[in-house]
């Protein structure tokens, strides 16, 4: 598939790059993720349940909600509390307070990413404290993310037709794999070229080079997310054509359109210089191309005789 062959290379990068808790929580986010691929795809072979009032769908999808949630709340108190020792070969959870996997992970973010002139600083007695616990409800999301695709499927699936269930079967791997492969871009590439050149233009004018907790962390992360969501366009696009709401040719025809707001998108989370922003553009404009080939394919065996 494409977004596995997009997203292996540039994840296996990312975890060779990082240190000890970069390594663990990419690891925990491909398995969480493939976990929650297999859960859904599994949940989505079953037949729909018979029809429901409007109050129960809502009373469901607050259940289900729920049960993720506090999935979620769940993981968050153990990154907050615990953290991750190398053992004899293993990993192993040991009780810390402070100096939990949420640190651990802050760290060796820093370590990879930060420029070595550049000073970390928290000005507030809250930075701390918050830009820790924002990173473990992270790590909840993360390891939430198999019991939310199970939940999500539950409740979308008696709706959907069988030929749809099909689809969605097909594209929740490729979904995972596009958005590990733009996470991994973003902290390979993109952020340390960013961080350095950034950081450049205040060192020429002779000032401190300073970087406050929760700038980091929010820039960070951010870019990340944004970075793992752009990178799901083919798979969009390839969905869109699938169920003829966009024509494969219609995407062909509007490249230019799309090659102009990819640079704005580009220039809008990188910084001014041409560079940073060819480096966010140029692998989203060939997603875009992969994108319209996959709506292409998809389109042809949608028409084909019996095709549903």
């Amino acid at each position: 598939m494409v977004g596995a062959a997009v997203a292996l290379p540039a994840v296996a990068a990312a975890a060779a790059t990082g240190g000890f808790a970069v390594r663990a929580v990419f690891t925990a986010l491909l398995v969480a993720g493939l976990l929650g691929v297999l859960l859904a795809a599994r949940r989505l072979r079953r037949p729909g349940t018979p029809r429901k009032t409007f109050l129960g769908h809502v009373e469901e999808l607050r259940r289900r909600l729920v049960v993720v949630l506090g999935a979620s709340l769940a993981g968050t108190l153990v990154a907050f509390s615990f953290r991750i020792e190398a053992w004899r070969g293993f990993w192993r959870p040991v009780p810390a307070v402070q100096d939990n996997l949420a640190a651990q992970l802050f760290r060796s973010v820093r370590d990879d990413l930060v420029p070595a002139e550049v000073r970390l600083v928290a000005t507030s007695p809250l930075d701390g404290i918050m830009a820790e616990f924002t990173v473990a409800l992270l790590l909840g999301v993360v390891v939430a993310l198999p019991l939310a695709l199970a939940q999500a499927a539950r409740f979308l699936g008696p709706a959907l037709q069988e030929n749809e269930r099909r689809a969605v079967r097909w594209a929740l791997l490729p979904a995972l794999a596009l958005f590990a492969a733009g996470a991994a871009f973003g902290y390979t590439a993109v952020l340390p070229f960013l961080f350095g050149t950034l950081y450049s233009y205040s060192d020429a004018l002779g000032a401190e080079l300073l970087l406050q907790v929760p700038d980091f962390v929010s820039f960070t992360f951010g870019l990340l997310l944004v970075l793992g969501l752009a990178f799901q366009t083919p798979l969009v696009m390839a969905v869109l054509s699938r169920f003829g709401v966009v024509r494969a040719r219609t995407w062909l025809r509007s490249w230019r359109y799309a090659l102009v707001a990819i640079l704005i998108a580009s220039a809008v989370v990188t910084d001014p210089t041409v560079i940073s922003q060819l480096l966010v553009a140029a692998p989203l404009t060939v997603l875009y191309f992969l994108g319209v080939a996959a709506a292409a394919l998809l389109e042809k065996r949608s028409v084909r005789p019996g095709a549903r």
